[in-house]
């Protein structure tokens, strides 16, 4: 018979399995500059932008098998704008478990890409293909973002991780769904969704120690309430 102690490691070791399906990178946002003269304007590129007031795109991005051209898989560009200058932000994509894809990370500032040529040819290049990522949340951000504000870039790389005898999967590997996630840090300290974790944790750490508390003071208060244990009626 399986004791409780084995379902629970059993049920312990399942907690593993999808474990790798969070990719995410911790960020300080660089300091708001004025764009260059020459070069694609931000509107021009119609990039999918993530925003303090608009935190989350859900997309399905192209993903590729390791090559020689793209070691990284495919390539997929967003923009992060609205950023508070020199705070700290964390930028997360989850994906299913089904959907196995191993994701690359890379954020930019904007001079970074406008002056750096490789970059800049990667940028067009997506731009020009566009069909890289489809963003499935159709509401777009059209507020006017302050004139302070910081901007970045974030590049995600998407690589098939997996290998079938189908053939068909192996030959075209199909898009992967996404969500991609710009979570601010409350004081530099944490990401703001956890603050109601954290809240719920303190709370019922509170609670505990008060009912603990209490108990224990019944429990002197009242010592004749309770029947005698084994080692008392042997006295």
């Amino acid at each position: 018979m399986i004791g409780p102690l084995n379902l629970w490691i059993s049920f312990c070791c399942l907690l593993g399995v999808v474990s790798g399906n969070v990719e995410k990178a911790i960020f300080v946002a660089p300091p708001s500059i004025p764009l260059p003269d020459e070069g694609p304007s931000l509107e021009n590129l119609q990039l999918e932008a993530l925003t303090p007031d608009q935190p989350t795109v859900r997309a399905r991005l192209n993903a590729t098998f390791p090559g020689p051209e793209s070691p990284y898989g495919s390539d997929s560009w967003l923009l992060m704008q609205g950023l508070s200058a020199n705070s700290r932000y964390e930028v997360r994509i989850c994906w299913v478990a089904t959907q196995p894809t191993s994701f690359k990370t890379h954020l930019f500032s904007l001079l970074e890409v406008f002056e750096d040529p490789t970059l800049l040819q990667a940028l067009s290049y997506y731009v020009e293909t566009k069909d890289s990522i489809v963003a499935v949340n159709t509401q777009k951000d059209d507020a006017i973002m302050a004139s302070d504000s910081s901007a970045m870039f974030l590049r995600i790389q998407a690589a098939a991780d997996y290998f079938t005898s189908r053939k068909d999967l192996m030959e075209h590997v199909r898009t992967v769904d996404v969500e991609i996630i710009l979570d601010p840090y409350f004081l530099g300290l944490a990401p703001r969704s956890l603050l109601p974790t954290v809240a719920y944790l303190a709370a019922v750490i509170v609670l505990a120690w008060y009912a603990s508390s209490r108990i224990v003071q019944y429990f002197h208060l009242h010592p004749n309430d309770f029947p005698p244990t084994f080692d008392q009626k042997a006295r």
